[in-house]
C-alpha cells in the first residue's frame, strides 16, 4: 500500500472520530465523558502538526496552509478548543453551563415528577435513588406504572463554549478539519480517503448533507431511559430494512399480486393524494395489506422519506409493551433527524380502546375486551399529519375482513396522537 503524506493526518481525524464516540458511550459519566472530549481535542490539534511535519513534502504547503489558518483564527468553536487543548475540559469547565433533567414519559404526564439534578452527578446513581425513594412507592396502579418510563437527559456544555453542545462543537471542528484534508487531497494531488472510519465502531455512512450520521447528536441519544416498574434500564429495538436485503422471488412467491389487486385497491381507494410523497405511501400501504391478509399480523414498519429521487428508509419495530412503544419512537425520531427526513409514514396493527365511565382508565395488557383491531396508517410532515383508520377482525375461517376507514386530516399543531408527537418534533427540526 502506497504511503501518502497525508496519511498521519488522516488517522488523527479518525482517533478524533473515536474519541467522540467513547464520549457519546460515556455521556452519563462525566470521567467517561471527559477522557472521550479531551482525547477528541487532542486528535484535532495533532492532525495540524501532523500536516505541518510534512511540508517539506507538500510543495508550497506555507501558501495553503497559510489560507486555512486564517480560517481557524476566527472560527469561534476552533479558537476555544485550541485554547482548551491545555486546559483539557477540567470538571468546573463542564459543570457551569450544562444541565440534567428527569421527566415521566407515558401514557399520563406526571409534571411534579420532573426535576433538575447536578449535571457532574451520575444519571445512573441518581435514577437509582429517585427509583427507590419515590417511583417504587407512587400511589398508582401497577398497570399504569408498566406504561410509564423516566427518562434523563444531560447537556453537556464547555464553559468557553456556552452556546453550543460540547459534542456537537467537536462534531463542527471534526468537519472543518475533514474539509482541510480534502482540500488538501485535491491540492496536492493525492489520494483522498473514502472511508470515514475504521474498524467495524461505526459504518461511516454519509446523509445527504455530506455529514456522518453517527455524529448528528440528537437528543434522543442525549437521554437514558428507565422502567417505573423495577428501575432498570430499558431499551428498545429497531431494525432498518435494506431494499438488497430482501429476497423478492421468495417474496413475490408467498404474497403474489395481492398488494395490487382489485379488493385491496378499493380499500384504499380516494384516501391517498396523487402527489409525492403520497403516491409512495400508498404503494407501501397496499403491501401491508396484503402482508396483514397473508400473515394474519402486521410487523409495525415506519419510512422515513427524504426526497423524491431518494429511497425511503425502511424501519421494523416490534415491540412487547408500553415501555418500548414510547422509546421505539423516539429511536425513530433521532433516525429522522440523522437522514434529513422530510416525511415519515408509520403503518401497523394497533388495539383501539373506547374510554367511558363505566370502564378502567387504561385497560389491562391481560384484558383487551372492547378493543377493535385496527390497520393503522399515519402519514406525516412538519406541518400536517393523516391518520387512516380501518378497522378489521377475523371471521371464523380466519380471514381479514376490513371495515370503512376513517380518515383524520389535522394540522400537526391540533393532532391529539401523543405517540407521534417525537417523530412530529423530528420534523420540524428538520425543517428549521
Amino acid at each position: 500500500m502506497s504511503v501518502s503524506p497525508l496519511d498521519t493526518a488522516y488517522n488523527r481525524l479518525d482517533e478524533a472520530h473515536r474519541a467522540w464516540h467513547t464520549a457519546l458511550d460515556g455521556y452519563h459519566r462525566i470521567d467517561d465523558f471527559r477522557a472521550g472530549i479531551n482525547t477528541a481535542i487532542q486528535a484535532l490539534r495533532n492532525l495540524t502538526f501532523a500536516l505541518q511535519k510534512q511540508k517539506d513534502n507538500l510543495p508550497d504547503f506555507d501558501i495553503w496552509y497559510a489560507g486555512w489558518q486564517e480560517k481557524m483564527r476566527v472560527n469561534p468553536i476552533l479558537k476555544e478548543l485550541h485554547e482548551a487543548r491545555n486546559v483539557i475540559v477540567k470538571q468546573e469547565d463542564l459543570k457551569l453551563h450544562s444541565v440534567a433533567t428527569a421527566r415521566t414519559k407515558g401514557w399520563i404526564d406526571f409534571q411534579k415528577m420532573a426535576f433538575t439534578f447536578d449535571p457532574t452527578k451520575d444519571s445512573y446513581d441518581v435514577a437509582q435513588g429517585f427509583y427507590n425513594t419515590f417511583a417504587r412507592h407512587l400511589p398508582v396502579a401497577e398497570e399504569i406504572k408498566s406504561r410509564l418510563v423516566f427518562e434523563f437527559e444531560r447537556k453537556w456544555v464547555y464553559d468557553k463554549l456556552p452556546e453550543y453542545e460540547l459534542l456537537n462543537a467537536i462534531t463542527q471542528a471534526y468537519y472543518f478539519f475533514s474539509e482541510m484534508l480534502v482540500d488538501a487531497s485535491q491540492r496536492f494531488a493525492l489520494p483522498q480517503r473514502e472511508n470515514h472510519s475504521t474498524g467495524d465502531y461505526c459504518s461511516g455512512e454519509l446523509n445527504d448533507k455530506n455529514l456522518l450520521k453517527c455524529m448528528v447528536l440528537t437528543q434522543q441519544e442525549r437521554c437514558l431511559i428507565f422502567s417505573f416498574e423495577d428501575g432498570a434500564t430499558i431499551k428498545a429495538h429497531t431494525e432498518s430494512i435494506q431494499r438488497d436485503s430482501v429476497h423478492l422471488d421468495k417474496v413475490r412467491e408467498k404474497y403474489g399480486d395481492e398488494w395490487k389487486s382489485e379488493a385491496t385497491l378499493s380499500l384504499l381507494d380516494g384516501l391517498f393524494p396523487t402527489e409525492y410523497p403520497f403516491s409512495q405511501m400508498k404503494l407501501f400501504a397496499q403491501v401491508a395489506v396484503s402482508n396483514l391478509k397473508k400473515d394474519k399480523y402486521l410487523v409495525p414498519t415506519t419510512f422515513i422519506f427524504k426526497g423524491i429521487d431518494d429511497v425511503p428508509v425502511v424501519i421494523a419495530h416490534p415491540f412487547q409493551n408500553q415501555e418500548q412503544k414510547v422509546m421505539t419512537m423516539d429511536l425513530i425520531s433521532s433516525s429522522i433527524i440523522k437522514n434529513n427526513g422530510k416525511f415519515v409514514l408509520t403503518i401497523a396493527e394497533v388495539w383501539q380502546y373506547d374510554f367511558n365511565d363505566g370502564k378502567p382508565l387504561i385497560p389491562t395488557h391481560e384484558n383487551t375486551n372492547g378493543a377493535k383491531d385496527i390497520f393503522d396508517i399515519s402519514c406525516i410532515s412538519s406541518e400536517k399529519l393523516k391518520v387512516i383508520h380501518i378497522p378489521f377482525h377475523k371471521n371464523i375461517f380466519g380471514k381479514i375482513i376490513f371495515s370503512e376507514p376513517t380518515v383524520e386530516d389535522v394540522s400537526t399543531d391540533e393532532h391529539t396522537h401523543y405517540i407521534l408527537q417525537p417523530l412530529i418534533d423530528a420534523l420540524k427540526q428538520v425543517s428549521k
